[in-house]
């Protein structure tokens, strides 16, 4: 999606260009979605999250709850289960709801090499279609 831009309405006579690999995540405000964007400006825009995500082909981003969709190169943290939480590059943490963790296993896709990435019992796991060695189960390690 290199140099693709949406151009937001930002103010009644103002019209703002966004990167949209730049854009960290959306998130409902009743009829609003505000936009946070990697400088760290917020956006607010007069959409609801479903008609943005919609009209401003979002297709990249992971819907993680009712109200937050997440672009997935700048999620550092995924953790599901009881107390499940997805926590981005500038440490924002959201919780997704119970319907939506199955869609984070999205936010961890294929690489070009073939290998995909996952997270268990807070160890990064790097996965190809060869051969790998395990650990030593019988190793322990100090936390």
């Amino acid at each position: 999606m290199k140099d693709e831009f949406v151009v937001l309405k930002t103010g009644r006579n103002e019209l703002t260009k966004v990167l949209i690999d730049d854009i960290l995540f959306l998130k409902a405000e009743g009829n609003y979605t505000e936009i946070k964007i990697k400088t760290g400006e917020k956006i607010t825009i007069s959409r609801n999250l479903k008609n943005t995500l919609e009209d401003l082909d979002f297709e990249l981003f992971v819907k993680i709850s009712r109200s937050v969709s997440v672009n997935p190169h700048f999620v550092s943290l995924i953790r599901t289960g009881k107390n499940a939480i997805v926590k981005l590059d500038d440490n924002e943490v959201f919780q997704p709801s119970k319907s939506h963790q199955n869609d984070l296993k999205q936010i961890f896709f294929h690489t070009p090499n073939g290998s995909f990435h996952t997270v268990k019992e807070g160890v990064s796991h790097i996965y190809s279609g060869h051969s790998h060695n395990k650990p030593d189960s019988g190793k322990k390690y100090q936390k």
